[in-house]
């Protein structure tokens, strides 16, 4: 087991210490929850080791382990970087959230964040936090290719877009999963397991581009999914766009407030329920099933794959 526990620690040390401790530069990708790694195989990573540095990055087939417990949050002036497998975990019971910020965050393909403990648990570590909540804040971008997960709630955000590049992209949370910034695209799996997935748009003003109240979502060959849930989508401040994929759910909640609410999706398997000035729905889905709308102007419907019913009163 190797540690690092320097109170300060250069970017050139960070990228030092990662590259010789970097287990196989050939491993295979990590799993959602794999298999309890061996004691001499951890990275175990102090976060006052941290407080110096400009930008982390864990190398691929290296698995790291940070305990929040300590300092709940972590702050990054440049990129939090992993190709590997980074723990999350927190051994004080008063800290529920693990918290990452970088100026841009990249979860390389294979890699994986996350605050699910693997089965058997982690070496040298006892009575961890259970159902550990994840946030990670970027000030730019962040963009995943890999697998980010948490045990509890999921929150993300960017001051300009949340990219999950990729068919084999996940980003999944057993409680809600929520996402903040103005543009969100998905090519894989958004998931939240038993409660709901909510996208906002950004309050982050990042140097190059103003506060932008609209919302996109690019869903084209990706899935959003809230089964047991809701996907809400919007928070009364702006334009909404959806676009392509599936949104599978007991209810798509949509709230543009006075804008313009654009949805042009594949599959539609919840009630939808909205919120606009202006509201146009295009599906290819069994049945596009209506809710209670509050809609200034003439909302349209229209669905390929089937009918439309309305369930809800349409105001």
């Amino acid at each position: 087991m190797k540690s690092i526990k320097h109170a300060t620690v250069s970017v050139s040390a960070v990228a030092f210490i990662f590259s010789t401790c970097t287990l196989d530069a050939n491993a295979e990708d990590a799993a959602v929850t794999p298999p309890a790694p061996a004691s001499r195989d951890l990275l175990i990573i102090d976060p006052a080791s941290l407080a110096g540095a400009q930008q982390l990055n864990i190398g691929r087939g290296t698995t790291a382990v940070i305990d929040f417990g300590s300092a709940p949050g972590i702050t990054l002036p440049g990129n939090l970087v992993n190709a590997g497998t980074l723990y999350a975990v927190s051994t004080n019971a008063a800290v529920h959230t693990a918290s990452f910020t970088a100026n841009n965050i990249f979860n390389q393909q294979g890699a994986l964040i996350t605050t699910v403990l693997p089965q058997g648990g982690l070496p040298g570590f006892s009575n961890l936090v259970n159902q550990l909540n994840l946030t990670l804040t970027a000030v730019q971008n962040l963009v995943n290719a890999g697998t980010i997960s948490s045990a509890g709630n999921l929150s993300m955000s960017a001051g300009n877009a949340i990219s999950n590049v990729g068919t084999a992209a996940v980003m999944q949370a057993v409680n809600n999963l929520n996402l903040q910034a103005g543009q969100i695209l998905n090519q894989g799996t958004i998931l939240a397991q038993i409660n709901n997935v909510s996208a906002i748009s950004a309050n982050l003003a990042n140097s190059q581009s103003q506060l932008l109240n609209s919302l996109s979502v690019t869903n084209t060959g990706g899935t959003i999914q809230a089964l047991l849930g809701s996907i809400n989508v919007g928070n009364g401040m702006g334009d909404v766009s959806l676009r392509g994929g599936d949104w599978l759910s007991k209810e798509l909640n949509i709230d543009a407030g006075a804008g313009v609410a654009d949805i042009s999706v594949g599959q539609l398997s919840g009630v939808i329920n909205g919120n606009a000035g202006c509201l146009n729905v295009k599906a290819s889905t069994q049945n596009l099933s209506i809710g209670n709308m509050h809609i200034t102007g003439d909302p349209t419907f229209f669905n390929s794959g089937g009918s439309v019913n309305v369930y809800g009163d349409l105001n």
